[in-house]
């Protein structure tokens, strides 16, 4: 086994912080929670690190003076602006700087957003082009179905009992869905993490 002791480090530090979830003695929660402090404090120096980094190599871009780095200069003068920002409303904790990000975030999301909606929707018409198979039937229909659920053509017909049980099934089933993807996230997270634990996976060692 390759480096034996970082492996055994990791080993124990991930038992004693699973522990603490299930073992009510004040010692390992004690021990886990300092565990947990320097984990925080180690990610805060490691994204330090990955700051400087990337804005070295974009720099070091800039400094190569090609045409095609040009978007090196946006995320320096990007970067820069907003830790300015930081500085003069009070750091990321100000509700003056938080009213600042969130103004230019949510634009950027909903062109994000919508640019991705075209992007499924050109890739829904290639999946139809390209395999005409039961599937691809299926997904239109239903693709067609939650948007105009969701647009409330149906409101209407709320009166009707059953066509209102009907469309309150049907409006479930997103969420059924999403909570089936976070339960294979988590059931993931937990293989990812017990893998790691056991030194099963050991990507500390890249």
């Amino acid at each position: 086994m390759k480096a034996p002791l970082t492996t055994l480090i990791a080993l124990i530090s991930g038992l004693i912080v699973l522990l603490a979830y299930f073992i009510p003695v004040s010692q390992v929660q004690d021990i886990s929670q300092v565990i947990i402090n320097w984990a925080v404090s180690l990610s805060g120096v490691a994204m330090l690190v990955a700051i400087v980094s990337l804005l070295a190599a974009h720099w070091k871009k800039i400094r190569q003076k090609r045409t095609s780095d040009r978007y090196s200069i946006l995320v320096i003068a990007g970067f820069t602006l907003t830790f300015l920002i930081g500085l003069v409303f009070g750091g990321p904790g100000s509700d003056d700087f938080q009213h600042v990000v969130t103004h230019i975030i949510f634009p950027i999301e909903a062109g994000l957003l919508g640019a991705l909606a075209i992007g499924l929707t050109v890739s829904g018409f290639r999946l139809y082009r390209a395999n005409r198979g039961w599937m691809t039937i299926v997904f239109g229909i239903a693709t067609i179905l939650f948007l105009l659920l969701n647009s409330g053509v149906f409101t209407t017909s709320l009166d009707i009992p059953l066509i209102k049980n009907a469309l309150g099934v049907l409006q479930r089933l997103p969420d059924a869905g999403g909570r089936g993807i976070l339960i294979g996230l988590a059931l993931g997270a937990i293989t990812a993490g017990l893998r790691i634990i056991l030194g099963i996976d050991r990507p500390y060692h890249n």
